[in-house]
């Protein structure tokens, strides 16, 4: 939780961990954070709770609201109580924007799996990179496609390495999957 305290200094608090270790039904979710909030004595005093777009979440926040309005404790009768999970928008920002270049990461994707997939080929890959001067510290490693940093990641090493891949597209007749800069 967070709140503001005297001077405006704002405090950070983590009040419980809790195992759910039943199913994470709405239900169950809003039933753990009303019993931390009566645990904690601040089930008046909350203004707002972050989700994602979970539909057990949905279900949770519909419940903790209609809890708290019966109550009559939401402050601008609950407009502002559910607050989307920045980390959760910007993930759904970034998978967007990777839909529209989905074939040029697939293609990037199909060149380290090439290099990647057996011993000599990487041997090889690594003589391509000293054959072209860039530091031999420096790796390749495949994405996990559910996962956009790593991707990410992916990339940026891709395009380091990018005069290494023209190489082995040289030097390897079976690498015909190199992207074209275009």
């Amino acid at each position: 939780m967070h709140y503001i305290y005297d001077e405006w200094k704002l405090i950070k608090k983590t009040l419980a961990y809790i195992l759910v270790s039943s199913l994470h039904t709405g239900e169950v979710l809003a039933s753990v954070v009303k019993s931390v909030a009566l645990d904690w004595n601040i089930d008046n005093k909350l203004f707002a709770v972050v989700a994602d777009n979970a539909s057990s979440n949905n279900v949770m926040m519909a419940n903790l609201k209609s809890w708290l309005d019966s109550k009559d404790c939401l402050v601008l009768n609950g407009d502002l109580f559910r607050m989307r999970c920045s980390d959760h928008v910007l993930d759904f920002i970034v998978l967007c924007g990777m839909k529209v270049v989905a074939p040029f990461i697939e293609a990037i994707r199909e060149c380290v799996k090439y290099v990647k997939s057996s011993q000599a080929r990487k041997e090889r890959f690594k003589c391509t990179i000293a054959q072209v001067k860039l530091p031999a510290s420096r790796c390749i490693g495949l994405d996990v496609d559910t996962r956009w940093n790593s991707t990410f990641k992916m990339l940026k090493d891709a395009i380091f390495l990018r005069q290494s891949f023209v190489r082995i597209a040289h030097l390897d007749n079976d690498f015909k999957i190199l992207p074209t800069s275009q």
